[in-house]
């Protein structure tokens, strides 16, 4: 029985083709890891301010030329793909939405970098101290 494994284990064309493939998985690990380990993909808020609505539709293509395959609202957290595309006269940018799914939204409702607060204000000045007492000299 240990022969037969052994001679199994030991064919030169089996063991050659398992070679081929542990060489080629420690060729690619790094890179694999590597490109997962970088930046994440930027959070990102769905925002209409400014508008008459407070939704967003999300498209299967940059155009509104197809029904919407979902509606965003207010609030609603996306993820900037990182790809921007110009279709029929409006910018839509590649967002990953919902559970996992990809679509297009008009790049104006995509709020990724928050607004920073505003600066506090000066302090005021300090008051200045008088050595008089206040009569006449």
């Amino acid at each position: 029985m240990i022969f037969i494994k052994m001679k199994i284990f030991f064919n030169k064309k089996k063991s050659f083709n398992n070679m081929k493939s542990i060489i080629y998985l420690l060729a690619i690990a790094p890179t694999t890891v590597l490109s997962y380990s970088g930046n994440c993909i930027p959070a990102c808020t769905i925002s209409t301010y400014g508008t008459d609505w407070n939704y967003a539709y999300v498209r299967s293509n940059p155009c509104n030329n197809k029904a919407p395959l979902a509606t965003l609202y207010d609030g609603n957290t996306v993820y900037n793909l990182g790809v921007t595309q110009y279709g029929c006269g409006y910018q839509y940018t590649q967002v990953l939405y919902g559970n996992n799914k990809v679509g297009w939204v008009g790049s104006q409702f995509v709020q990724c970098n928050q607004p920073y607060p505003p600066p506090p204000a000066p302090a005021p000045a300090a008051a200045s101290v008088s050595s008089s007492d206040g009569g006449s000299e």
